[in-house]
């Protein structure tokens, strides 16, 4: 995503389900630039939790939270296989592999 600028995530929350879409930079519709969203032009969602497989009740109360994972199952597995030097655990536990790290969030916005 850094070398393509970045992207646009959109969660639509409804009665239906919980939807969730990608766009990369060059690819954001104009009605979300235009702060005027209307899903239903945006085509298939990336994930989809219909509220018939997965009940409404289970959202609730939710938080905008950003987070970024160092590590987990998969890429704690791969780490030393992918040629890299030590364990992951060692390395992000290392401040100094992460002095050029970062990363920028340009806005969020909450329509209802």
């Amino acid at each position: 995503l850094n070398d393509a600028g970045g992207g646009v995530y959109a969660t639509l929350w409804d009665d239906i389900g919980v939807r969730i879409w990608f766009f990369a930079r060059e690819d954001v519709p104009a009605d979300i630039t235009a702060q005027d969203p209307d899903p239903t032009t945006w085509g298939s969602p990336k994930a989809y939790w219909a509220t018939t497989a997965c009940a409404s009740s289970f959202f609730s109360d939710l938080s905008i939270v950003f987070d970024i994972v160092l590590g987990g199952d998969w890429a704690g597995a791969t780490f030393s296989t992918a040629g890299c030097p030590g364990s992951l655990a060692d390395y992000v536990a290392n401040p100094a592999n992460f002095a050029n790290a970062n990363w920028a969030v340009n806005s969020v916005r909450v329509y209802q």
